[in-house]
């Protein structure tokens, strides 16, 4: 399945809280096979899009979970913890950082 078969350009910009430009660029470059220049994130999400039935909820669900609600407020430590796992995308291992997370969450 398509990724836009899925979900709207526009939508997925809204949820992710991206550019569409963006995720167009995203999407172009995961489609071409440069899945090294996709965010974690969203190669997680582009291959479940393409590889499962997932549904227009479960995406959303994802987003949420992953890009978190736009209207929800941070506090100040968990924006700068953002911002340094933005600057060093490329250096983290997101698999283990989220077992790591699930395992201090219970």
């Amino acid at each position: 399945m398509q990724i836009t078969d899925a979900i709207s350009i526009t939508e997925l910009s809204r949820l992710a809280q991206k550019s569409r430009p963006t995720i167009y660029k995203y999407i172009q470059d995961f489609e071409s096979g440069n899945e090294s220049a996709v965010p974690y994130v969203f190669l997680e999400l582009f291959q479940r899009i393409q590889e499962e039935d997932i549904s227009m909820e479960e995406i959303r669900e994802y987003c949420s979970l992953r890009f978190g609600n736009p209207e929800e407020e941070l506090t100040p430590e968990c924006k700068d913890f953002i911002e340094i796992l933005k600057k060093n995308q490329n250096r983290i291992d997101f698999p283990k950082l989220e077992r790591l997370l699930r395992k201090a969450m219970f």
